[in-house]
């Protein structure tokens, strides 16, 4: 259930239970349609925070919960922020639900992700590069896509192992070992201002703008199981969503930042464009990337939150 402690067996929080919030700092208040030549992301950018809190002898009557004092980058560490995006009813009743008969967003094939330029540096001789094609495939370990390990985890005598598949030349890199992150002394300490958790309830989505969740008043031909959410009297589905009109960075990584003196997790959509027009709210979604819960194979959210409107 999102919004429910989340006791995690494996990455960087590993055996710690673990509760989140999050907040929205910044709002988006308007954009302009996205397209291929006036892409403008929304104004001003989205911006939500994530709180953490451990949870203190979990299910037991001593239970109770600490807020995280510190976010360093090992808490930081693989936290993760995904947006979806939901049409609602705008001030002229009207909706922006997409057409079957509109044109589908194009998807553009990327180029092959290579590693950092410290990195790529570090690990391709300029030799070995001449004037040959650039390969197309790279066999990379995850540590080296992130810009703060590669600094720290790479060797500069780490070896090639090329290998050829067919007439496409791949580069194989040996898997690294992370070094050991120090988590318990980053997690909050138990003091007097520990908290009992409150009970585990259904968080409804919390919103202004009279946002609430589904009840037994639903009403109309929409099934009260797909709702998620109310805005105002209009009742958001899920099936309904379309993020597939987002355009730019909808899943970004955590930010810690120091704010009116204290620390604080921040997920920041500066590169956001909606390619639909009229008005939408925004759904955030927070995960970590790296770790996961006894007997669960997928990820697990532990926070998600509404935004307000915002039109287009």
């Amino acid at each position: 259930m999102i919004g429910a402690p989340v006791t995690f067996a494996f990455g960087p929080l590993a055996g710690y239970t673990i509760r989140g919030e999050l907040e929205k700092m910044q709002k988006a208040e308007s954009g302009r349609k996205f397209t291929q030549k006036d892409r403008r992301p929304l104004d001003p950018p989205p911006v939500a925070r994530l709180r953490l809190f451990q949870i203190v002898n979990l299910g037991t009557p001593r239970e109770y919960e600490v807020e995280f004092e510190h976010y360093e980058e090992a808490v930081a560490f693989g936290m993760t922020c995904h947006l979806d995006i939901f049409p609602v009813c705008g001030g002229d009743d009207t909706t922006s639900v997409p057409s079957d008969d509109m044109e589908q967003p194009q998807m553009i094939e990327l180029p092959p992700l290579l590693p950092s330029a410290i990195a790529t540096s570090q690990l391709l001789p300029l030799a070995s590069i001449g004037r040959r094609p650039v390969p197309h495939l790279y066999s990379i370990p995850l540590s080296l896509t992130s810009p703060d390990l590669s600094r720290s985890a790479v060797k500069p005598s780490l070896p090639l192992i090329p290998s050829y598949h067919g007439t496409s030349r791949v580069i194989q890199f040996p898997a690294l070992t992370l070094p050991p992150m120090t988590l318990r002394a980053l997690l909050p300490r138990h003091s007097a201002e520990a908290r009992p958790t409150p009970p585990l309830a259904f968080r409804p989505p919390r919103l202004s703008y009279s946002m609430r969740h589904p009840g037994a008043d639903a009403v109309g031909r929409t099934t009260p199981s797909d709702v998620v959410a109310y805005l105002n009297d209009y009742a958001i589905t899920e099936r309904s969503v379309c993020t597939r009109w987002l355009a730019g960075s909808i899943c970004v990584d955590a930010t810690v930042i120091d704010f009116e003196g204290k620390q604080m997790l921040v997920f920041v959509f500066s590169d956001v464009a909606v390619r639909l027009e009229g008005t939408f709210v925004l759904r955030y979604r927070t995960f970590n990337v790296h770790a996961r819960t006894t007997g669960e194979r997928n990820i697990p959210v532990f926070a998600q939150r509404y935004g307000g409107p915002f039109k287009v």
